[in-house]
């Protein structure tokens, strides 16, 4: 049951630290399972997978076109998904992997990151050196492409016995994660050029501080250095966190992320050790340090701009709305908390307190499981879309990436405490694109190509309700990717903290054929948070991939 001294509420900055450690509990929306069966999973896994048409995926119709094998295949998948014992995860992934119509059963290959040694309250947020693929792997795809079809992420920890387990939240919080796969020699020049300057803060580049430009700079970079020039690069996250660790990342038929050549796998990793040394595991709350507090460590010059005498790892930018409402995240005088008292090697635990000789270590590992399949000329390669979409953003600027949710006004009804905001992109163009380079050089024949918009699913932070994005000339919704929250204490369903995002995968019968837009196309992003309590450094984000129009060949 909850503790009987835990207090309730946010106090003073200086006073948070001291709660992280015996978990302090703050509010977290009560969210329904998410899922799109329910209780009814053997009826409409049935209905789904046996009915539906689907045109876009060759050979892969309707009942009448797929005959009795797919009405066979429907009933195991629909027993599968009406089956007690399965997780969401499990029975999500069973229903997104039997609709994707691939040509061929996708395989798949782990890869165990180097061990993540920290001690409680401390940040890991840099690259990894890059890690081989396996042997077979690159025997079998030099000088050929791989299409990867799906991925997924988790944090585990092994036992005195090497027995492998998943850790749980409220152990280690997974902040976020950038990964990319292709040419080793090319990757370790990258790491090496940038393993000290992860964000980009230090060097003079085009993409410093733009989330969304982050695999764009790494491709760009490859291809300025190529040791291979036959080689090419995949990318994947940006922003995904904790709350995809059951998130379905599949694309379908004919769309995958393509490499050539692939030998290697580099990944930027975010994660704070929350293991509270007071053995609470979870109750009712969710570690406040996953809002990394600045503690009284962290020296922020308001003058100078700087924080522990550096430039921020993003430079405070918010849209003009959020900077005339004040929002705490905007600047660095009213900066309490957030991504930018986050970084590498930092303590979110106030260390004069609680020394960091006497705090207990952990040791943790991040664990990729690519799906992969041989790319055929009939694949259709999809990227990350550049500069959409970030609700502190706008038409003229980049982002502050992060903002805080205050506290809903003292007498409204919890129902009614939702703080929401709106703002405008370009789907596919960051304001860099858009004004950077002269006409003369093609500019408004790029604000004119075409992209199919492949799939979309939300970011968000404890405390976030949903996550929207439209066309804003058309007023039309593209995607809507709404939360699940924990309900336990396994990996996974982590009471209070935020285990899912729903994703758009269009193809699917129930999204639609990928819709068609110009990258200039405005699109209109609305995230809403539940304000019973107020948030730091929360994050409103969007992770979308595009297929550039006419772009039915492999990548070069």
């Amino acid at each position: 049951g909850p503790r009987t001294d835990r207090t309730e509420g946010n106090g003073p900055r200086t006073d948070r630290t001291d709660r992280a450690l015996k978990q302090t509990p703050a509010q977290a929306p009560a969210a329904p399972e998410h899922h799109p069966y329910g209780q009814y999973g053997l009826l409409l896994g049935f209905v789904r997978l046996g009915l539906a048409s689907s045109p876009r995926m060759k050979g892969t119709g309707g009942f009448a076109e797929r005959g009795w094998g797919a009405l066979l295949a429907a009933l195991i998948v629909g027993l599968a998904l009406a089956a007690p014992g399965a997780t969401r995860a499990e029975k999500d992934k069973m229903y997104y992997d039997a609709q994707m119509g691939y040509p061929e059963k996708p395989r798949s290959f782990e890869l165990i990151t180097r061990p993540i040694n920290l001690k409680f309250g401390e940040v890991f947020n840099a690259f990894q050196q890059p890690i081989p693929l396996p042997e077979d792997v690159v025997e079998e795809f030099d000088n050929k492409t791989m299409a990867i079809v799906n991925y997924e992420v988790d944090v585990v920890g092994y036992d005195a016995d090497g027995n492998e387990f998943q850790v749980p939240l409220y152990d280690a919080y997974n902040h976020h994660y950038i990964m990319s796969i292709g040419n080793l020699e090319d990757l370790m020049s990258f790491y090496e050029e940038y393993k000290d300057d992860p964000y980009l803060s230090d060097h003079d580049d085009d993409h410093v501080g733009d989330r969304n430009d982050a695999h764009s700079m790494m491709k760009d970079y490859v291809k300025e250095t190529n040791a291979n020039q036959t080689a090419s690069t995949a990318g994947f996250g940006g922003a995904s966190g904790a709350e995809e660790r059951g998130t379905a990342h599949n694309l379908v038929y004919p769309y995958a992320h393509m490499v050539n050549s692939p030998q290697a796998f580099i990944a930027l990793l975010h994660l704070i050790n929350t293991k509270s040394e007071s053995g609470d595991i979870g109750g009712v709350t969710y570690s406040p340090l996953l809002e990394c507090p600045c503690t009284p460590q962290r020296t922020l010059n308001v003058t100078a701009g700087l924080i522990d005498g550096k430039p921020p790892l993003i430079t405070f930018e918010c849209n003009e709305g959020m900077t005339l409402a004040g929002n705490p995240s905007c600047a660095i005088d009213t900066y309490e908390g957030g991504f930018r008292c986050c970084e590498d090697g930092v303590f979110l635990v106030d260390t004069d307190k609680y020394p960091e000789d006497t705090l207990p270590e952990s040791t943790f590992y991040f664990k990729f499981t690519i799906y992969y399949m041989n790319a055929t000329e009939e694949f259709i390669n999809v990227r990350s879309a550049s500069g959409c979409c970030d609700v502190t953003a706008n038409l003229t600027i980049s982002g502050n990436i992060e903002h805080d949710v205050p506290i809903c006004e003292e007498g409204t009804p919890p129902e009614a405490c939702v703080y929401e905001l709106s703002t405008t992109q370009y789907l596919d163009m960051s304001y860099e694109d858009w004004e950077r380079r002269p006409d003369d050089e093609g500019t408004d024949g790029e604000k004119d190509q075409l992209v199919e918009l492949v799939y979309a699913v939300g970011h968000l932070h404890v405390g976030g309700l949903s996550i929207d994005i439209y066309d804003d000339e058309a007023g039309t919704l593209l995607c809507h990717s709404e939360t699940t929250y924990g309900n336990g204490t396994a990996a996974g369903d982590e009471k209070s903290y935020l285990v899912g995002m729903s994703p758009c995968i269009f193809g699917l019968d129930e999204f639609g054929k990928p819709p068609v837009l110009k990258k200039s196309t405005v699109i209109r992003t609305v995230a809403r948070y539940n304000s019973t309590v107020n948030h730091h450094g929360v994050m409103s984000l969007f992770i979308l991939n595009v297929a550039d129009v006419d772009n039915g060949t492999l990548p070069s």
